[in-house]
């Protein structure tokens, strides 16, 4: 239904137009789950369905806050790498790949914690050089895995990038905090890691990225295994949350309320279809990589 009105208006437009954060197929109730940052605008998401979708009835769909009910952000400076802000590498000609972060990280040898941010495998190689949203040095990627572990298919499409000192200019500080760049609400912290058990077909999981932003799914399945330029992903987990180019990366996680509440990470954006997102899960890249969250 709603893709027809991306088609018609391009994503942008769509957003704009319609208010909405993001939508998927609720497999069990067979209905439309609609995610919208703007609730008055329900009644123009109606009138178009009705207008265009042959059959429809307003018992066809759900609304629900989308983005409004996650309240997970800080304040994004130039000293900052927070979870689902922008991150970026320049590339010959001038141009630049963007990237979203997952979270910030840091892995630890003989009691010494290295300090840095986690994002997507694919996006940088090693030695590769990344910014942060305003152009700050992140640092030197170290740990670039999206091909193989321990042989056969890859678990893992995951980069590591230690925060590096700059001499001339700003550095990062490591953080919990979660971005509100694209989303305005209350201060979150990442409190730490959704494991495998923890993780159930049909939990509501929020995404993050620096391209679409926040929106909310849940899970669909678990164990799955996907392919990108013949990259093949397994142990994958998939949900209905809408994802595009720049988000991969990007923080999956679970918002938990409450005094003792905050963000608990699931793992990272991998890849999409027009239908699915599909997420490395933070408890191989502990287990496989040792590189673990900063928490609050």
């Amino acid at each position: 239904m709603l893709n027809n009105a991306i088609d018609e208006y391009g994503d942008i437009e769509f957003n704009a137009k319609f208010g909405i954060s993001g939508f998927s197929v609720n497999e069990i109730t067979n209905v439309v789950d609609i995610g919208m940052f703007d609730r008055a605008k329900e009644s123009t998401v109606l009138a178009y369905l009705e207008a265009n979708v042959e059959g429809f009835t307003p018992r066809s769909v759900v609304f629900n806050d989308g983005c409004e009910t996650v309240p997970t952000v800080a304040s994004s400076t130039a000293t900052t790498a927070l979870a689902g802000d922008e991150i970026n590498r320049p590339i010959a000609g001038g141009s630049v790949v963007l990237g979203s972060i997952g979270f910030n990280a840091y892995t630890q040898i003989g009691g010494v914690k290295t300090y840095g941010v986690v994002t997507a495998g694919h996006f940088a190689d090693l030695n590769d050089v990344a910014y942060n949203v305003y152009g700050t040095k992140i640092g030197l990627c170290t740990i670039s895995n999206f091909f193989s572990v321990n042989g056969g298919n890859c678990k893992l499409d995951v980069a590591f990038i230690p925060i590096s000192v700059n001499p001339s200019g700003p550095s990062i500080t490591p953080s919990s905090k979660v971005s509100n760049n694209i989303w305005n609400s209350t201060e979150e912290d990442v409190r730490g890691i959704r494991y495998d058990y923890d993780i159930v077909v049909g939990m509501d999981v929020l995404k993050i990225g620096r391209t679409t932003g926040y929106n909310t799914g849940y899970v669909s399945s678990k164990g799955i295994t996907g392919s990108s330029n013949s990259y093949y992903y397994t142990d994958q987990l998939k949900t209905t949350n809408y994802c595009a180019g720049g988000d991969s990366g990007g923080m999956l996680g679970e918002w938990v309320a409450g005094i003792s509440g905050g963000v608990f990470l699931i793992g990272i954006t991998s890849m999409s279809d027009s239908t699915y997102g599909y997420f490395t899960m933070a408890d191989n890249i502990a287990y496989y990589l040792g590189i673990y969250p900063v928490t609050k």
